[in-house]
């Protein structure tokens, strides 16, 4: 039986990343993105403090928003972070249904909610 050369496969060698493009800390993002005005403008929540109110305390800022919703059973604890994983709101238990439609039925009455069809949706797809 003949003897079979196998190909060499030449490997490319990446080069290592210079000193100054390599990440130095991660999970810290520095970069601030602003919102153009129009966007500010229309939002929901439009006050600058809020930010300053996160920052101040990220737990009790967004325990604070969650009592905004319909809860079936309430979460135990807000967050747990290890990172890179955060689990937020922890033993709590929704049915955004309820927070997304239903709840607003006992503000509105009895108008007829906005509605759309699967084919008018299509073009998100």
């Amino acid at each position: 039986m003949p003897h079979s050369k196998k190909k060499k496969t030449k490997r490319s060698k990446t080069a290592p990343a210079p000193p100054q493009s390599r990440i130095s800390a991660l999970l810290r993002e520095k970069r601030v993105f602003k919102p153009r005005a129009a966007f500010v403008r229309q939002a929901n929540c439009n006050d600058p403090k809020i930010y300053q109110r996160a920052a101040r305390g990220p737990e009790k800022f967004w325990h604070d928003w969650a009592q905004e919703l319909e809860w079936i059973k309430p979460p135990k604890k807000v967050l747990e972070w290890k990172p890179p994983n955060a689990k937020w709101f922890i033993g709590g238990k929704l049915n955004l249904s309820v927070n997304c439609l239903d709840r607003h039925v006992k503000t509105a009455g009895h108008k007829v909610p906005p509605y759309t069809t699967a084919a008018r949706l299509a073009w998100l797809v």
